[in-house]
């Protein structure tokens, strides 16, 4: 039998990078300079999670960093 928490459905919230910077700094009220690479992605601090976990109204289980069309950010959640 499967571990019932990997079948868990996951959905995601895209945001514009510039947005999704602009909405940290908002909701942390710290500086948020995050440093874009396709490969690395980006990284964002525990308190960063949390203010957008709390905004939200989500337990984040990723984000990733997208430069397919628009350069922006898929945050993967499932519902709290």
């Amino acid at each position: 039998m499967k571990n019932v928490k990997n079948n868990m459905i996951k959905t995601a919230i895209f945001i514009e990078l510039n947005k999704f910077k602009k909405l940290v700094i908002e909701l942390t009220g710290e500086d948020f300079n995050v440093d874009y690479d396709i490969y690395d992605g980006l990284c964002v601090t525990d308190n960063g999670i949390e203010a957008l976990e709390k905004h939200f109204d989500v337990k984040i289980t990723s984000i990733h960093a997208d430069d397919f069309d628009t350069i922006g950010v898929w945050i993967i959640y499932i519902q709290t």
